[in-house]
């Protein structure tokens, strides 16, 4: 009986769909959903605001805290049809970068790949699990895209 409740149990975290693992979104949810997740804390933009890469619109933004302290502002990008797909995450300033840097390693752990030009105070980390992850810090602030893994 135990073997066949772990094998169930494997079955179902195998075929779950993978999931935002920012705070309260999940992969799919429209904009009305992530604002109500987050309990106020995202608000819609304003269309002058809003940005596009591709088929992904940048509707929906919110400001978050790290455990060191300094603040990063969160876009959430929506396709249509198909809703939440993409994440990203801006740090103006250095102190801010550093903490957004610790933020991300202390949720997914340590990045995949690594680069950028280091002796510049530049550096660029990637990380290919739960989601595709690229992130570049530099001496004036930071900037990272999480999208919707396969």
């Amino acid at each position: 009986m135990k073997r066949a409740s772990y094998a169930l149990l494997a079955a179902l975290l195998a075929t779950a769909p993978a999931q935002a693992h920012f705070e309260y979104t999940r992969w799919g949810m429209t904009e009305q959903q992530v604002i109500a997740a987050s309990r106020g804390a995202a608000r819609v933009l304003p269309a002058p605001e809003r940005r596009s890469a591709g088929a992904i619109e940048y509707r929906v933004t919110a400001s978050q805290r790290t455990d060191a302290g300094p603040s990063f502002t969160v876009a959430f990008g929506f396709a249509s049809p198909g809703g939440l797909r993409c994440i990203s995450y801006r740090a103006d300033g250095d102190g801010a970068g550093i903490a957004l840097r610790a933020w991300l390693i202390r949720r997914y752990g340590q990045p995949t790949a690594r680069g950028g030009r280091t002796e510049q105070g530049e550096e660029s980390l990637a990380w290919t699990r739960p989601d595709q992850i690229d992130a570049e810090f530099g001496p004036r602030g930071a900037l990272a895209l999480q999208c919707q893994g396969d």
